[in-house]
């Protein structure tokens, strides 16, 4: 297996320079802010309702004694910040009156707690305790945030033990990935949060950046036991969070206390207790354990504590895929007559000549293949890795062990009453093995490695200042590869593509997918360092802050070597396969080596105004400039059409790089004037937190991430794209040269006086160049809120809100030398596949149609209206539900910006206006804990029904926008991606005409709309975009319930055992997936895959 460290020279100058200031940051007294504290305020006033300037606060934290005190101002009132998140003992004292005590009072991270308080006349002796909890409202913030506390978290089912699935128990959060352990560092968490794109979320695990920043993806925190809560700031957060337009997900873990307490688990699942898949014909094995421990106490009672967890899975799997539908026996030997439509006999493209056998006999002829011209890849593949199949379909039922480990080590260190310090060390070590496309091909052997380390201190300078800093280190490393070799030559293909164990995958519209793992090595690596300042005055509290992170990541990609059937050749994607008539190859050579970094310097004011007792503002300035990513050795490139570059003389005019004059150092410049103002206010209606309004607006920028900007092009690494050859010779039947196998490293470009103009002795023609606009912006995104708080009951509440979001300059790529539909300027042939390099507007032969630019284009909208009611936990049972009415709409044609773009219409890209696909119209989330207690009957019916919790989670959730795709180049751009060109509908028809009604399940997986509204493939007209945009119609929704039983029981005077059995999707809800839009499919209008089945896992833990 794949394990080596990649290695930056330039990393150990940059390593020294952070950890010298991370030292420089540490001498000072400085802690940690991102939502690790919380804060306990109010007023206190007498009887008659007067305030009490002077009255002394004081609070104790019950696990570890901190004590901190706090005197109310001349408004009588008082605030103490940066408290450690725990259960605190409050006191009110005031001289010529009796005290006031409060128990239990839960704070949380990122949380804002409301006490007030009424003194009546008394001595100090004599201590009333108040039995009143705090009210369940935030009254002194606009921010729309979500607190998933140590109770739920613990308690409620989680479908692979990883707590951002929790995120799910809220309406505005969907598509969320939450996977129990990740085999690459790159794919962890993500969620689209009230409409925002996927990646849009900055995790943080206490108060560390906990982020992968080069695609923005989160990485898998520590096991359940080992987390006390989890807060998601979703809308309109303050100035003083920022990298994304998304949300803010503060992952917070257990700390140790003065009691020496833990917990051990085992979680088992066995395929014998589950059930199958719709579509699948039989239950997958699984055997399963997640075992681990954690436990904390004290180092040194009141002063020095620790924490630590443990975790490891063990995981004997099949994974499934989705029904497949594969040749039946009559085809595998060339015998189509079966089929209802007339095949056509493929020509070659270069001379016009139709296929024949060695005889010059048809290769076609009444839908039957003759013999000699069955394609020799085609038997390879039908005999080595297709299974036969009677009724033409299969499910893949294929091993795919995993193992994973997770680490995770925490110190709190109370210096003194004005000092705290607090480090954390995180690790992650994941081993995995699958296979990936829809047969058995080829197995691929993954790793992933993460390690953090945090640490962050605070420091009270006084009543009034207060400092908190942090600083983390952060490393991620993954790879892995193919585990037997298959060389392209062993399935009878003829390219040479090197030693290196590059293969190549092949797949079969709406059939068989054989995908060949590239290798794959990645390394990641950030720094940050954050100090925040926090100055109270009067009825201010103002805060200011720096931070910096560092991050650089290297990625040595796997390079492509692909060629699909669409049926285009003869009108059936297997016949062309049977044929070896391909649509279109790509082979990618060169070196793959991606090596971003970047810098990020953001800085922040805000203020916090009590205007009134009832009225509070929140106003600030983040200001986050945008310093564009490097590339390791410069290796990337600009395009300014015209220009010749100095810097590589023998590149092709236009083609620009690094040192060249006309262009910035890193070819884009700096985004210097991103100023995000926030404003929100927060009216306590009555004075008594009970009823809330609040409302606000705010700008958030959304910095691009290292894997969208570059990736080494020409002249160091390049693609070929073949188009409408044959399988078993495809450069030689296009009458094409294969590329270098190795990276060529120049172009040897010289002037030659016929078309294209160029000649390069060492890289291929055409060039696909990409690059980035120099005058980039970065995206941002406009919030507006406003919502209507009422708690009912002491531990009832209600809110209502309408939560709006407006994305401008949203960044991704287009194609800037697509083809347009002319005829030849050099040759004056009709415009076809094989001219589309000579139909290019800019540097025709020389720069690819597939070039594509990094841009502003696009656009979004979100508007919605959010329903929640909540009950807190009293009298056994507590309760959450959240509806979500929505719209999110956008031009973007994906969720995330990678290097690949699906631009349905390059040169119109308002016509991708549209439903995202992210859209999800009706969302119902809820969740439960109910723990009921017996009263009457004898002691031994009490014992049998008492002791047991019972605790849900439900979701509903409509579906997504379904998109029409040709799944060919019909338009004859000559781009990437072309299969996603829009489908087209017969005239006069609409989307009302492609819904349909459903007589039966087994109808609505046959054709879950009408197929006929739309033109066949072989009809549309050469040249042309279809009008079927994405959002005609949606796809089926999804309805989930994940329900969890659990029993205590006492073993001794402080240990006990619970026992817990889970249900994920408890009822057997079949949850199908969407169905096959691409026209060209066999499959189009057919629904051929499906959410698990009803999965059990049984569990032990032993607390103490």
């Amino acid at each position: 297996m794949l394990k080596e460290r990649i290695w930056c020279p330039a990393q150990a100058t940059r390593r020294s320079a952070v950890w010298m200031l991370a030292i420089a940051t540490l001498l000072c007294p400085v802690s940690a802010g991102a939502q690790v504290t919380g804060t306990i305020s109010g007023y206190v006033r007498d009887q008659g309702g007067g305030v009490m300037p002077g009255a002394t606060v004081t609070v104790q934290s019950a696990g570890q004694q901190l004590v901190r005190t706090a005197q109310t101002n001349a408004s009588g009132f008082f605030d103490l910040q940066a408290l450690p998140r725990g259960r605190y003992l409050v006191t009110v004292e005031m001289s010529g009156f009796e005290s006031q005590i409060r128990k239990d009072v839960e704070v949380s991270a990122g949380g804002n707690i409301r006490l007030d308080f009424e003194l009546g006349v008394g001595g100090l002796t004599e201590a009333v305790e108040v039995a009143a909890r705090a009210t369940m409202l935030e009254s002194r913030t606009a921010t729309q945030s979500d607190l998933i506390d140590d109770q739920r978290v613990q308690d409620l089912p989680m479908n692979g033990r990883n707590v951002v699935a929790l995120a799910g128990t809220y309406a505005g959060v969907t598509n969320i990935r939450a996977n129990q352990d990740t085999s690459d560092g790159r794919q962890g968490p993500v969620m689209s949060v009230n409409g925002g794109n996927q990646n849009h979320n900055l995790f943080t695990l206490n108060g560390s950046v906990f982020t992968h920043f080069n695609q923005t993806t989160g990485f898998n925190p520590p096991p359940p036991d080992a987390v006390q809560e989890i807060r998601i700031q979703m809308h309109n957060f303050t100035a003083e969070y920022g990298h994304t337009a998304g949300s803010q997900v503060s992952i917070v873990s257990k700390s140790g206390s003065n009691n020496f307490t833990g917990t051990a688990w085992e979680f088992h699942r066995n395929s014998e207790l589950n059930a199958r898949s719709f579509f699948q014909t039989r239950k997958p094995e699984q055997k399963q354990n997640q075992a681990g421990a954690s436990a904390g106490g004290a180092i040194v009672p009141n002063k020095l504590f620790w924490f630590g967890s443990f975790q490891r899975l063990w995981d004997r799997r099949e994974a499934g895929s989705s029904q497949t539908t594969v040749p039946t026996d009559a085809q595998r030997a060339g015998n189509f007559t079966g089929l209802s439509t007339q095949l056509r006999n493929p020509v070659n493209p270069i001379t016009g000549a139709a296929f024949t056998n060695s005889a010059g006999q048809p290769c076609i002829a009444v839908n039957v293949i003759n013999p000699g011209c069955i394609s020799p890849v085609a038997r390879n593949v039908l005999d080595q890795y297709v299974p036969r199949s009677p009724d033409g379909t299969f499910v893949t039922l294929s091993p795919s062990p995993r193992d994973h480990a997770v680490y995770m080590g925490r110190v709190d260190y109370h210096v003194n009453a004005n000092n705290q310090l607090n480090a954390h060390y995180f690790a992650d070590r994941s081993d995995s093995s699958s296979w990936p496309g829809n047969v058995n091909y080829v197995q691929q052997q993954l790793f992933s490695d993460v390690d953090q380390f945090g640490i962050s201190d605070s420091h009270i300078f006084g009543p009034r200042l207060l400092n908190e800093a942090t600083f983390s280190y952060l490393s991620s490393r993954s790879g892995g590869g193919a585990v037997t070799q298959i060389l392209p030559r062993d399935l009878g293909v003829n390219v040479d593509l090197g030693p290196d164990g590059r293969g190549m995958s092949l797949s079969v519209s709406g059939g068989i997918n054989l995908s060949y793992p590239g290798i794959n090595a990645q390394d990641y690596e950030s720094w940050q360092v954050k100090d925040t300042m926090t100055f109270s005055t009067g009825n201010h509290t103002v805060k200011w802050g720096y931070e910096l992170i560092k991050a650089a990541f290297e990625f040595n990609l796997a390079l492509n070597r692909t060629a699909n059937f669409q049926g285009t050749r003869t009108g059936n994607p297997y016949a062309d396969f049977m044929v070896g008539a391909f649509e279109n190859a790509t082979v990618e050579f060169g070196i793959a080596d991606h090596s971003p970094s970047t810098i990020k310097h953001q800085f922040f004011v805000e203020d916090s105004y009590r205007a009134h007792p009832r009225l509070t503002l929140n106003y600030g300035l983040r200001y986050e400039p945008f310093i564009p990513w490097d590339q390791l050795g410069g290796r990337h490139t600009s395009w300014i059409p015209g220009v010749q570059s100095t810097v590589v003389p023998d590149a092709p005019t236009g083609l620009l790089f690094p040192g060249d004059p006309e262009l910035p150092e890193r070819l884009t410049y700096s985004d210097l004037n991103n100023f995000a103002p926030r404003f929100g206010a927060a009216w306590d209606v009555t004075g008594n937190a009970r009823t809330v309004v609040r409302g606000g607006y705010g700008l958030f920028y959304q910095q691009v991430n290292g894997e969208t900007t570059h990736a080494a092009e020409g002249p160091w690494r390049g693609t070929t794209q073949l188009r409408q050859g044959r399988i078993e010779d495809p450069f030689g039947s296009l009458g094409q040269v294969e590329p270098p196998p190795e990276s060529p490293g120049r172009f040897g470009c010289s002037p030659i006086d016929r078309y294209p103009g160029l000649r390069c002795t060492e890289y291929p023609l055409p060039i696909r160049t990409v690059y980035t606009d120099p005058h980039l912006r970065t995206t941002y995104t406009h919030h507006v809120s406003t919502s209507v708080q009422r708690q009912v009951t002491g531990n009832l509440a209600v809110e209502a809100s309408y939560i709006g979001k407006i994305g401008r300059k949203l960044v991704g790529h287009n194609y800037f030398n697509a083809a347009p539909y002319i005829n030849s300027p050099i040759t004056g042939l009709p415009p076809s596949l094989q001219n589309v390099e000579e139909r290019v507007p800019f540097s025709p032969g020389i720069i690819s149609a597939q070039s594509r630019v990094l841009g502003n284009f696009f656009r979004s909208t979100y508007h919605s209206l959010q329903l929640r009611v909540e009950r807190r936990f009293a009298r056994t049972f507590s309760f959450s539900g959240s509806y979500a009415l929505s719209k999110n709409m956008t031009n973007q044609p994906e969720n995330t910006t990678g290097l690949i773009s699906n631009i349905p219409n390059p040169f119109d890209l308002e016509s991708l206006w549209g439903p995202s696909f992210l859209d999800r119209r009706h969302v119902v989330a809820a969740s439960w804990v109910w723990s009921p207690q017996v009263g009457l009957g004898n002691a031994g019916l009490r014992a049998v029904l008492n002791g047991w919790t019972l605790t849900g989670l439900h979701r509903i959730q409509s579906g997504g926008p379904l998109a029409f795709t040709m799944g060919t180049d019909v338009a004859q751009v000559g781009t990437l991606n072309t299969g996603g060109q829009y489908a087209m509908l017969r005239p006069g028809m609409t989307a009302d005409d492609v819904r349909r009604d459903h007589d039966s399940r087994h109808d609505m997986i046959s054709a879950y709309f009408n197929t006929s509204a739309f033109v066949p493939l072989n009809e549309v007209p050469r040249g042309v975009f279809g009008d079927a945009r994405r959002g005609l119609i949606y796809g089926p929704g999804d309805v989930n319930t994940d329900l969890a039983i659990m029993r205590y029981f006492s073993l001794m005077s402080d240990v006990r055992l619970q026992v817990r059995g889970e249900f994920f999707n408890a009822f057997n809800q079949v949850n199908f997936n969407n169905p096959v839009t691409n026209v060209s499919s066999g499959n189009f209008g057919r629904i051929t895959g499906a959410g698990s089945g009803r999965v059990v896992q049984l569990a032990a833990k032993l607390l103490w």
